[in-house]
């Protein structure tokens, strides 16, 4: 549905970021420098990394959420950066995936969720799935009825919703509405019949330790709803909008003042709007910064402090474009390193931030979409 659109909203992007260019060699600015792997991983079509110690011998591992008719795949780290998978092939069709604990026994669990997809004249339908951690990286398959099978689940979010002390489940649907399903502490999942925004990005907005969420409404703007104790929201404060699309949100504490900030993302079927910054009053209400960043097609921001600085960076990543690395100008403003990473061919749904090869600093491990080859860049600070 995205195809003749996309086309022209890549172009808008690209135009937005002049500077960009193809980088295979160190890529330096400022004090950052960054080296690309030269581990090459098999073609597949990532959707989102997760970087986690899922065998609990204190490296980052990784899971890649692979789309379409790839397995997902379990990643084991050894320590210094390269990465062997193991033969477990986890649930095709991964267009949504989080980590967590959901069996309260120590280790990292994994609850994907499955796309529809279809080739030629068959279609392929698989429901969420969830694969409980035996502490060592082997995976097991815990079968459960979603009753999701015919749906098309496009993301999930784990979260405490209900107060209880374990991991529920929040899954986005395509054309279908928002599911939530609570977590008996063991892994087990119900459909419940709480109700929430639909397409939210959440975070404790307000301080009260409860879950809140910010949407976007096409056409009209953003709403912020605050949660309860309970698992209900009720809408606060809003901010009309007319050029919200399609808007990532990605809530992250910006300015250091321990409430969420949050990062805008925002492009429509053709347009490519600028990313924008908010900064929370502390009570869920937002300041729209007049700094713009470049426009991101599909884009996707993960937060951390790649600079050593002590203040919060941010990489964003986006189809038909590089990755862009954002660092913090010590006010909570994100300003353009210049970095660029990769090449501007790169189909980039979303990157991971992690210390990959223990050496102090945060290295970029990026998801690269349509059967393209994932990629990693070892971050090496420049001491001055």
């Amino acid at each position: 549905m995205f195809s003749r659109a996309a086309a022209v909203v890549s172009l808008l992007c690209l135009f937005a970021n002049p500077q960009a260019q193809t980088s295979e060699s160190p890529v330096s600015s400022q004090n950052l420098s960054f080296t690309k792997s030269s581990q090459l991983f098999e073609p597949a079509f990532t959707r989102r990394i997760f970087l986690r110690d899922f065998d609990g011998d204190g490296d980052l591992d990784a899971v890649f959420a692979n789309c379409t008719l790839f397995d997902t795949r379990i990643w084991l780290n050894d320590g210094r950066g390269t990465f062997t998978a193991t033969e477990q092939l986890l649930s095709k069709q991964a267009h949504g995936i989080d980590v967590g604990d959901l069996d309260g026994d120590g280790d990292l669990d994994i609850f994907i969720t499955c796309h529809f997809y279809k080739k030629d004249t068959v279609s392929y339908n698989l429901s969420s799935k969830v694969y409980l951690n035996d502490g060592n990286a082997v995976f097991s398959d815990h079968p459960q009825a979603f009753g999701d099978s015919l749906l098309s689940g496009n993301e999930v979010t784990l979260f405490n919703i209900d107060g209880d002390r374990d991991l529920d489940a929040l899954v986005r649907y395509y054309n279908e509405p928002d599911r939530i399903y609570l977590n008996d502490g063991k892994a087990h999942f119900s459909a419940s019949n709480l109700v929430c925004p639909e397409a939210p990005a959440f975070g404790d907005l307000n301080g009260d330790g409860h879950l809140d969420a910010i949407v976007d409404v096409a056409g009209w703007g953003y709403e912020v709803w605050l949660g309860d104790e309970h698992g209900k929201f009720a809408r606060s404060w809003q901010l009309a909008d007319t050029t919200v699309a399609f808007t990532p949100v990605y809530p992250a504490d910006l300015d250091g003042d321990g409430d969420l900030d949050a990062v805008v993302v925002n492009f429509g079927m053709r347009d490519c709007y600028p990313t924008r910054m908010w900064f929370n009053d502390g009570t869920g209400r937002f300041a729209v910064s007049s700094t713009e960043l470049p426009g991101l097609f599909r884009g996707y921001v993960t937060f951390g402090d790649v600079n050593n600085d002590g203040f919060v960076d941010a990489v964003a990543t986006g189809h038909d474009n590089q990755v862009f690395v954002w660092t913090n100008d010590g006010t909570g403003t994100l300003v353009d390193s210049g970095i660029r990473l990769g090449s501007k061919s790169d189909k980039n749904e979303s990157a991971a931030l992690g210390d990959i090869d223990n050496d102090g600093d945060l290295d970029i491990f990026v998801a690269e979409g349509r059967g393209g080859r994932n990629t990693i860049w070892f971050s090496e600070l420049i001491r001055k």
